[in-house]
């Protein structure tokens, strides 16, 4: 048995432009959140700390498969500034 997982960044969702609402909060910084189903921790300023949840943000399911075949992969990691790293994985399946 074999497990797929799938995560995908929040960043392009927050850059994203979404319609104008009738109202606007002031608990989190980050206003894009409200349209995207994520918890607000570490974004409500004076409420809970600086520090973001990082996971998923979705229910996850498992999907099982007998067979997976792998057509490509690629992994690739770049040191961007000297503190933060990014790992690319792409994977065919």
């Amino acid at each position: 048995m074999s497990s797929l997982f799938c995560f995908k960044a929040l960043t392009p969702l927050l850059n994203a432009k979404y319609a104008r609402t009738k109202f606007s909060t002031r608990l989190i910084i980050t206003r894009h959140l409200r349209f995207i189903c994520t918890p607000i921790l570490g974004y409500t300023p004076g409420i809970s700390a600086s520090t973001k949840a990082i996971g998923p943000y979705r229910p996850i399911r498992l999907i099982t498969q007998l067979k997976i075949q792998i057509e490509s992969n690629l992994i690739s990691t770049q040191l961007v500034g000297s503190s933060t790293g990014a790992i690319s994985i792409n994977v065919a399946l």
